[in-house]
């Protein structure tokens, strides 16, 4: 329900009228990001506090239900968008860095946090997990869209892009996984490696060859009208089908997107390994024309506005007793105490790394997915979560001011080192 300061409906009009402020906002706060670098982060979310905890125009607990569509509506869209923006040589290059920062991160971080929940927190010991695993992964939906608009050099956006996506995924795997053994009180092994299997090995095999077959579909009728809208059907078909198989839709959809920015490359060597079989490809496949990457990155700029404010929408200051605030201040401690130290050893092999330690450090934030994941057991009647999600939405809105005070000054196009050397 829209209601007004008192609880009465909002007029049509009125709601109308603020749909149009919030986009007209988003707008000059892009701008004024990459005039001054200062972020527009702040002003979105603050602008979300304004519209649903201050003056009571949205209702929160609505806005929380509908938290799971939204987000994986905002998803599809902005992981799409951190598909087509990625280079695959350079995604080769940074994977096996990415991968290991995000599997140490996870793995520190939610070491850390468990005992701080469960020895300081008062929490038992599984449902600390639960929480700390939630509260593990960076947030793919605001890493991907915010990297494009600050300036660093290629390799640090696509280790960090890969990162953001690799740990969501991880999170949701692994709070399953534990949900599961608090709900039936343990889990076989191969649930385990399945769920691993599937979240990952599923989602890059099914990402690609749907990718794939879509861009040759694309290429074939290229004359094809509403294109971009028919792609956006499919990858909503493509992120239910993964989630139906317990993979992951933002992974599988972040592949697709790389697969139609790079299928030149891609057929290139699929060539060159069908001629060692004696076969040969005949069709060329065409990467996704301009005004198709236009009219995405408009929806993107639409979408990541309104992700934003939604974010600051679902914060209440009713919520905040000195437990919750002094715990989630040491939990923020705590993922950024990790994840510098995990620099500090990773900046010594990779001199680009080290010379961006502060963007690297504070792009952790926290968001949709860990307030989704953080409320999931609370829905299952496991004892002992009904208050994650106070946790969570303060940590959530606590990473993001990091987020934004970390990357103070970085607006504008061109890289703050100049190039690097093609991602070395």
């Amino acid at each position: 329900m829209i209601t007004g300061g008192e609880g009465e409906d909002l007029p049509v009009w009125a709601l109308i009228g603020i749909v149009g402020l919030v986009v007209i906002i988003g707008f000059f706060s892009v701008i004024l990001f990459r005039k001054t670098g200062f972020p527009d982060i702040i002003l979105l979310i603050s602008l979300g506090i304004l519209i649903g905890p201050v003056f009571h125009l949205v209702e929160r607990e609505l806005f929380l239900k509908a938290s799971g569509f939204f987000g994986a509506l905002a998803l599809i869209v902005i992981m799409l968008d951190g598909g087509l923006s990625l280079e695959l040589e350079k995604v080769l290059r940074q994977f096996r860095f990415a991968s290991f920062l995000t599997l140490a991160g996870f793995a520190g971080t939610f070491f850390f946090l468990s005992l701080l929940l469960a020895r300081v927190g008062g929490f038992e010991t599984l449902p600390a997990m639960i929480l700390s695993s939630a509260l593990s992964c960076s947030s793919a939906a605001i890493v991907v869209p915010l990297l494009k608009e600050i300036r660093v050099p290629e390799s640090v956006r696509t280790a960090l892009s890969l990162e953001a996506a690799l740990s969501d995924t991880l999170a949701v795997v692994v709070t399953i996984i534990l949900i599961s053994i608090a709900r039936a009180g343990g889990v076989s092994p191969f649930f385990v490696v399945w769920s691993l299997f599937s979240a990952f090995g599923v989602s890059l095999v099914v990402g690609f060859a749907a990718g794939y077959l879509w861009t040759r579909a694309l290429t074939r009728y290229y004359d094809l009208p509403f294109d971009y809208m028919l792609t956006f059907a499919i990858l909503l078909v493509l992120y239910s089908l993964l989630e139906i198989i317990h993979g992951s839709g933002p992974l599988g959809v972040m592949v697709f997107g790389l697969v139609m920015a790079n299928v030149k490359p891609i057929e290139k060597e699929m060539r060159r390994n069908l001629v060692f079989f004696g076969l040969r490809m005949r069709t060329r496949s065409e990467t996704v024309d301009e005004n198709f990457l236009w009219f995405h990155e408009e929806i993107t700029f639409l979408i990541r506005v309104f992700f934003f404010v939604y974010i600051g929408t679902l914060f209440d200051f009713r919520e905040l007793s000195f437990k919750v605030i002094a715990l989630s201040l040491a939990s923020v401690v705590a993922i950024y105490g990790v994840r510098s130290l995990l620099l500090s050893l990773l900046g010594k092999s990779e001199d680009v790394f080290s010379r961006m330690r502060k963007v690297m450090l504070t792009t952790a934030p926290r968001g949709l997915a860990t307030a989704v994941l953080a409320l999931l057991p609370a829905s299952f009647g496991i004892a002992g979560t009904g208050d994650f999600g106070r946790y969570a939405l303060f940590v959530i809105v606590l990473t993001n001011v990091v987020l934004a005070v970390g990357t103070f000054g970085l607006g504008g196009e061109e890289p703050v080192f100049g190039k690097d050397n093609g991602g070395e």
